[in-house]
C-alpha cells in the first residue's frame, strides 16, 4: 500500500481560508517506496477541499487524518496535472485509507470529489 513520508505541516494564510505548506512531503503512489511518487513542495497554498458546504454537514471538514490527503489532492488538481481526473481521485481515495480514515468516510469523500471535482477540474484545466 502507498505511504506518506510525513504528516503535512501547514500554516494559515491571513485573511483567507487557505493554508500553506511549511514543509515538503512525499506520497508514494500505489506501493510504499515505489518509483512513482508525488512531492508536494514548501509554499503550496491549498483550501482543504473545494466541495459545496452541504457535504460538510455530514463529515467534519478539517481533521488531521484528512489534511494530508486534501493537500495532496489539491496539488494534483492544480499543479501536478500528470494524471487523469479519475486516477487523481483514486489516489485521493487511497491516501485517505492510508491515513486511517474509515472506509465509509473515505468512500463518501471520494464520491463527493468525483461528483463536484469534475467541475473544478475542468475549470482549472481550461486556463
Amino acid at each position: 500500500m502507498s505511504s506518506f513520508t510525513d504528516n503535512v505541516s501547514i500554516q494559515p494564510l491571513p485573511k483567507s481560508n487557505k493554508r500553506i505548506t511549511t514543509q515538503w512531503f512525499r506520497y508514494y503512489v500505489w506501493v510504499e517506496w515505489s518509483k512513482e511518487y508525488i512531492d508536494v513542495p514548501v509554499g503550496y497554498e491549498f483550501d482543504w477541499a473545494s466541495v459545496p458546504m452541504v457535504f460538510w454537514m455530514f463529515i467534519q471538514r478539517v481533521e488531521p487524518k484528512t489534511l494530508s490527503s486534501a493537500c495532496l489532492h489539491d496539488y494534483l488538481y492544480t499543479e501536478w496535472r500528470r494524471y487523469t481526473l479519475s486516477k487523481t481521485d483514486k489516489i485521493f481515495y487511497e491516501s485517505l485509507l492510508v491515513s486511517w480514515v474509515s472506509k465509509i468516510k473515505a468512500t463518501l469523500m471520494y464520491l463527493w470529489v468525483r461528483l463536484w471535482g469534475r467541475y473544478y477540474w475542468y475549470k482549472i484545466n481550461k486556463r
